[in-house]
């Protein structure tokens, strides 16, 4: 599921978005959870809690302040640079301080379901979403099953597999090596011997620990220090790239 935040203090607007992306999502088929925010205010103190969001679309005209005010501080203050922002206004942001919130898009208004489906079908690509990878587990005796995208980090403690996600944890009995094994992923690593963490969600890195999206601090064991950096050298090199 894509978790999609509109953030525009005219409601008529935002229902009207609202609309646009029901229609997408009966189109291709995906489900999009949609939550609506007036302020960048409330936006900025739900995201510091660690709410998810994959997908924002910013007004750039709210009424207390800027969109490239806020989409400023969601990447200098919060240190988010996972959440693809969209800004979307009246008229063309002559605001160079746009490019430092590194937006994913911008639209006009009033928005076009056609142009609304370029950015939505170029959103789903730049993810990989057709061709995502899962990772399946055993709890209570059922098979159950995560997309990698989702997951943040691995961790093992007492005999039991704790996956954090950006929805939240979950826990089943198992072997941290076994993970690892099973994990056919470069986007992954072992940076601990209780811990395996997913590089796209680490927002910083020194050369013995990294801190991950969700707010956790991860202690890099001394055996793995050399792999990290170069793995995560490699992981940003390749993002620059796509």
């Amino acid at each position: 599921m894509i978790k999609i935040a509109i953030c525009d203090d005219d409601k008529n607007f935002s229902m009207t978005l609202e609309d646009i992306i029901e229609k997408a999502s009966l189109e291709l088929s995906f489900n999009f959870y949609i939550s609506c925010y007036t302020q960048g205010e409330s936006l900025l103190e739900d995201l510091e809690v660690n709410k998810h969001i994959d997908l924002l679309f910013l007004d750039n005209n709210l009424l207390t302040t800027t969109g490239v005010i806020v989409g400023n501080k969601i990447r200098e203050h919060l240190k988010n640079y996972r959440l693809a922002i969209v800004f979307v206004s009246n008229n063309v942001c002559k605001d160079i301080e746009i490019f430092n919130a590194k937006p994913f898009g911008y639209l006009m208004k009033p928005i076009q379901y056609k142009q609304f489906m370029q950015i939505i079908k170029q959103y789903l690509y730049s993810i990989n979403y057709d061709n995502r990878k899962y990772f399946t587990y055993k709890h209570k005796g059922k098979e159950e099953k995560l997309d990698c995208n989702d997951i943040i980090m691995f961790s093992s403690k007492n005999r039991k597999i704790i996956i954090n996600t950006s929805n939240g944890c979950v826990e089943f009995y198992g072997k941290i090596n076994t993970v690892e094994k099973q994990l056919d992923d470069k986007n992954y690593i072992r940076v601990h011997q209780s811990h395996i963490v997913n590089l796209k969600y680490i927002t910083d890195s020194k050369y013995d620990q990294i801190q991950m999206a969700n707010g956790i601090g991860v202690n890099v064991s001394q055996k793995y220090r050399a792999n990290v950096k170069d793995k995560l050298y490699k992981y940003k090199k390749r993002s620059k790239c796509k």
